[in-house]
């Protein structure tokens, strides 16, 4: 699918914004840490970030964002221990790429939840974790209608490096689409029941 027509800087800087507010209010809200906060990456020019990636996609007819979570297992595992005890380090891993998948699934799932609020409906694939090494085959390159923003969530005792990469085929959807309204209810959405 092409897009359709010229997207501005703002809509680019806005839908931008909303992912990585999605990111980061998910990830406070599953890890229940509280001083994470959004910061430029450290290796903005190398394509590895981390040892894993979970990646994930939301697709519809007005818009494609994949969204990538990059991490190595020491931080995966550093936000996994904080929600609960695991009784072996082998349990604790692979509690961690769990977690990490089902982060980005929370994290595209609110961000379908505010689209779909405003009439952009998609659907959501299943997440997937791979070795972050692979990342080097994506295509980097912007196009003139395909965005690449990447970004760090992190304390002071760890982070997790967050990259999209999103086109917009139906720009006519965006000029009337209600990013506060957006924003505010992917905030105020982050009742998430622990069992």
């Amino acid at each position: 699918m092409k897009p359709q027509g010229k997207v501005s800087p703002t809509i680019v800087k806005k839908i931008t914004s909303l992912i990585k507010l999605a990111s980061l209010s998910q990830l406070k809200s599953f890890t229940q840490i509280e001083d994470l906060q959004i910061e430029e990456p450290t290796n903005n020019e190398f394509p590895i970030r981390g040892h894993w990636m979970a990646v994930i996609l939301l697709k519809g007819t007005e818009i494609k964002i994949i969204f990538k979570a990059h991490f190595m297992t020491k931080n995966a595992t550093a936000l996994t221990s904080n929600i609960r005890k695991f009784e072996s380090e082998e349990k604790l891993v692979t509690q961690a790429l769990d977690f990490i998948k089902e982060y980005c699934n929370m994290t595209v799932g609110a961000i379908k939840r505010v689209l779909g609020e405003q009439d952009i409906s998609s659907g959501v694939s299943l997440p997937a974790i791979i070795r972050g090494f692979d990342d080097i085959f994506s295509d980097r390159a912007d196009g003139k209608e395909s965005f690449a923003p990447c970004w760090t969530l992190k304390n002071q005792t760890t982070q997790i490096d967050c990259s999209a990469w999103f086109e917009i085929y139906e720009v006519d959807s965006f000029a009337g689409f209600n990013f506060k309204e957006a924003e505010n209810n992917i905030q105020g959405n982050n009742n998430i029941e622990f069992f």
